[in-house]
């Protein structure tokens, strides 16, 4: 599907708002303040991503998820599970990638998009860091990490399966704590190596403006760590390398927080600029097209003007043509004698009834008629067959007839016990 492009991007994350504009980097009070339409990456406050299996069909799951995060206490109110990835894993298995948010929270978001004079695209985070894993995971499995502030999430998988979710905090931002945040990751993704009985040799990490320390890992840990290619945007009078801007101008539209109808208007708002562009160039061409039209038109009225003065000029002086009454005997007889040469004569239509009688029918009676507009001919018979039998070749007889290029003016047929009747009147132009 058709990605965002160079579109103006707030981001939500961690309480904050943040603008890019350009290569410009900004933190905004509040969404009202951000003027014209904009892609909204958010984090979804009060919300958590996981990845979890499930006990059911995969249109079932997110009822069960929503079930088990309020059973388990996740949750003290109804609660909102959108659905990034799922996949069947058996016969009654479903694995999914999900945010869950509380529905408050949710129908807030809902509302703020359609009280909004401008067209928003709202991506939740974890769809975001689902769609960047996509592109750069393999067939082996890759960590993706994004550090901000205290928190670092995390989504484990290749492009065919999510193996973990989850984020992460460090208690304060001091070195201790956030080495402490890196070692307890590296465990839990050696744990979900085993669990899942898969290899993860490497990670990949976008950093946020706040990032303070990348993981202290090397590929002599067996876990290399890479940063995806970054873009340097001026934030708070500093430049910074930030990738995670490049991965929203890749994100798809079917990824939004919207629906069909929603995401037909975003669509369509995305394609208002190019589409004017080509009608206004089409415009233009149609007008160029008829300019050219016009003066070609003016050039053939005058040489149709020319050759219609020339052939004034020679009709004028052509001999008169001899007088139709000379020819008017011969006319008369050689259109006679064309009329009777098309004219089907008796021994044509006997050999014509003939191919067309099929088993167990009689012609009783036939009445063959020459007329100025044409032939008609009536035909009644009889058929010694049952009913089935009989009506069977009676269509037959019907259809080989109008093969013939007879026309079906009349046809009737009744039935008896153990033999049929029919009437049929036929006609042919000549």
């Amino acid at each position: 599907m058709m990605g965002l492009g160079k579109q103006q991007v707030v981001v939500e994350l961690d309480g904050l708002l943040y603008r890019r504009q350009g290569p410009q980097l900004t933190q905004v009070p509040d969404l009202r303040d951000v003027a014209g339409d904009y892609v909204l990456i958010s984090d979804l406050q009060g919300s958590m991503a996981r990845s979890m299996i499930v006990e059911a069909e995969p249109r079932y799951v997110e009822l069960l998820v929503a079930r088990r995060l309020q059973e388990a206490g996740e949750f003290d109110e109804p609660v909102t599970v959108i659905s990034h990835w799922k996949k069947k894993l058996g016969r009654n298995t479903t694995s999914i990638l999900f945010t869950a948010v509380p529905t408050r929270i949710y129908l807030q978001y809902r509302e703020q998009l359609r009280e909004s004079a401008h067209s928003i695209a709202l991506y939740p985070l974890t769809a975001l860091l689902y769609q960047t894993l996509k592109r750069v995971a393999a067939r082996q499995p890759v960590a993706l990490l994004f550090q901000h502030g205290r928190f670092v999430d995390l989504i484990l998988g290749t492009r065919r399966r999510i193996y973990m979710a989850n984020r992460y905090v460090a208690y304060d931002d001091s070195l201790e704590q956030r080495t402490t945040l890196w070692e307890r990751i590296a465990a839990e993704l050696s744990e979900a190596a085993d669990e899942h009985r898969i290899s993860i040799e490497r990670a990949c990490l976008l950093d946020w403006v706040d990032a303070a320390q990348a993981p202290p890992w090397t590929s002599e840990n067996g876990l290399a760590v890479t940063h995806l290619v970054p873009e340097t945007l001026l934030w708070d009078g500093e430049t910074h390398p930030l990738a995670l801007f490049k991965q929203v101008a890749k994100l798809p539209l079917g990824a939004t927080l919207a629906t069909p109808m929603e995401r037909c208007m975003l669509l369509a708002n995305r394609l208002a600029l190019p589409l004017n562009l080509a009608a206004l160039l089409l415009a233009l061409l149609l007008a160029a097209g008829g300019i050219h039209h016009h003066g070609r038109q003016t050039a053939l009225g005058r040489q149709i003007q020319q050759h219609q003065a020339t052939l004034t000029k020679t009709l004028a002086a052509l001999p008169a043509p001899p007088a139709l009454r000379n020819y008017e005997a011969p006319l008369a007889f050689a259109k006679t004698l064309d009329k009777n040469l098309r004219t089907p004569g008796l021994c044509e239509v006997l050999r014509d009834l003939s191919r067309a009688v099929g088993r167990g029918m009689q012609l009783v009676d036939l009445d063959a008629r020459y007329e100025p507009q044409g032939l008609t001919v009536s035909v009644t018979g009889r058929i010694e067959a049952p009913f089935q039998d009989a009506h069977a070749s009676y269509q037959r007889f019907l259809r080989l007839l109008q093969s013939r290029r007879y026309t079906i003016a009349m046809d009737q047929f009744d039935t008896q016990i153990r033999h049929s009747q029919f009437r049929v009147q036929l006609t042919r132009s000549l």
